[in-house]
């Protein structure tokens, strides 16, 4: 760590004296005496400029460099090339501030990035003065006496008001036709009325299940190598941390998912080194905060696990076709379906993103899943979470049902559906609250079956209930393709275009 300050110090006295012939002097705040008057927590803090030593102001706005603290001591940010994360302490009665074990990313920047001289100057802060909108870091530095911080209004949106629809998350993918290069993840916080603010969270990565109690779990590619990693963060892109590498497990992007509440974390794997009789393939459940909790044998990637609305239990495809249920702690999990439907005839199916999908209902009762239909068809089914009846067949047809998701209020489930024409579209089935059956399927996207052809997959429902999202592909395989981001009016049937370029989207639940 020594060395690498030291670099950073070197290369930075030379960013710095170029820097300097463009600095002037100005007036800025003394050293801290007083209590900080304002929150320093959960807010995004954009460095605006620097003041030497000397008194030069250098300003350094445009490299988009960040601080954020969270509690209970942990903080982070990024350079304007790499993210950063460390601990920090801070004494609002003395404003001393310390920043310690401090890592980052190791992405080249450049020679005219600012990072060696942010970074060694954090190494060195040891107090803080906070105003309404601004953040001072004060640094006994060879070279840089403050940090300048102002409130980025653009990458901490208004909220969105109340009852309407919060942030959509999804993967922009700029290379066409793979997977191996993995792209941003976006963030739109907006409205109903589409009123949309985009920014970037993390590069390069894919976005692996709807982001739920504030934190967002993917898969992220290292830079400098092949190998994966699975990662959470939260939707304010601070907190980030690293929980699983692919040195010894192949990492499934399909089977990953994050709890209600945001703490554990769930990713199927592949171990590269064990052989039967040994497993071989697993479904490990781990604790934002900590280390591995659970962990559980499947029978290939794809299990596609989902927590319980409580947190407390995981649903997930097991050995021979059956969908387990497991109370987290407990390492056993029992099986209540056995007609799991992965594939047809001993051939993949046609979605290849798992195992076509599985929702718990918002009461914890019930868990939706693909299971084997009419001859070799899959059906969306339902089945008690607590085991012991007969699953129901919600669609009892000749066509293929895949990705069933539960609407908000437990009387829905949307879904893609070939209706047997062999062209995915979205569909919807309503349960009546009365005699608990339900409704034949209805389309909700819409046939353009002549002049274009559309694959719609990936449903998600909004938060109030009232849309769908989903992605258009123009063709399938469908982890080979980018489409077209959409959400569809389930009232009207009305679709709108969200984004394009994309592989998948999430509403934020």
């Amino acid at each position: 760590m020594n060395n690498r300050l030291n670099h950073w110090r070197s290369i930075g006295m030379m960013a710095l004296t170029l820097a300097l012939l463009a600095g002037c002097r100005d007036d800025f705040p003394p050293a801290p005496t007083n209590p900080a008057p304002s929150p320093l927590r959960n807010i995004i803090w954009s460095l605006a400029s620097y003041q030497t030593t000397n008194g030069a102001v250098v300003n350094v706005a445009s490299h988009q460099a960040t601080i954020t603290f969270t509690a209970p001591n942990s903080m982070g940010g990024y350079t304007g090339c790499n993210q950063f994360g460390g601990e920090y302490s801070a004494d609002t009665a003395t404003s001393s501030m310390t920043l310690r074990n401090i890592f980052a990313t190791e992405r080249w920047c450049g020679e005219n990035s600012i990072e060696p001289m942010y970074m060694n100057t954090l190494q060195n802060v040891t107090s803080y003065k906070l105003t309404a909108t601004t953040l001072h870091l004060y640094a006994t530095n060879d070279t840089v006496a403050i940090l300048n911080f102002t409130l980025d209004s653009v990458l901490v949106p208004t909220p969105p008001p109340t009852g309407k629809n919060g942030g959509i998350f999804f993967n922009q993918l700029f290379h066409t036709g793979s997977l191996s290069s993995l792209e941003p993840i976006y963030n739109l916080m907006g409205t109903d009325d589409r009123g949309l603010t985009v920014r970037q969270l993390d590069k390069p990565m894919l976005l692996s299940s709807a982001p739920r109690g504030g934190r967002i779990a993917y898969l992220a590619n290292d830079p400098a190598g092949p190998m994966q990693s699975l990662v959470t963060i939260k939707t304010d892109g601070t907190d980030r941390r690293v929980h699983l590498t692919d040195s010894i497990y192949s990492i499934d992007v399909a089977s990953v998912a994050i709890s209600p509440d945001g703490k554990r974390v769930a990713v199927a794997t592949m171990s590269k080194v064990a052989v039967p009789p040994f497993a071989r393939y697993e479904l490990f459940i781990f604790a934002v905060d900590g280390g591995l909790i659970d962990q559980f044998g499947i029978q290939e990637l794809g299990a596609t696990p989902v927590f319980s609305p409580d947190g407390n239990k995981i649903a997930f495809y097991g050995f021979n076709n059956t969908v387990e249920v497991a109370t987290i702690g407990s390492g056993k999990s029992d099986p209540v379906a056995t007609n799991a439907y992965p594939s047809k005839s001993g051939t993949p199916t046609k979605i290849t993103y798992g195992r076509g999908g599985l929702d718990w209902s918002p009461d914890g009762r019930s868990i939706t899943y693909v299971g084997r239909g009419i001859g070799s068809d899959q059906d969306i089914f339902i089945v008690a979470a607590s085991g012991g009846s007969a699953p129901v067949n919600v669609t009892n047809d000749a066509a293929d049902d895949f990705w069933p998701t539960w609407s908000p209020d437990g009387t829905s489930l949307a879904f893609s559906s070939t209706f047997v024409t062999g062209i995915y579209q979205l569909a919807m089935a309503q349960m009546n609250p009365a005699t608990g059956t339900w409704s034949a399927k209805q389309k909700l996207s819409p046939d353009r079956l002549i002049a274009v052809v559309l694959h719609d997959l990936f449903p998600q429902w909004s938060p109030n209930g009232k849309e769908v999202l989903y992605t258009s592909f123009p063709q399938l395989p469908e982890f080979a393709q980018v489409g077209t981001l959409e959400v569809v009016d389930v009232a009207t049937r009305t679709p709108s275009i969200i984004a394009s370029g994309v592989y998948k989207g999430f509403w934020e639940r």
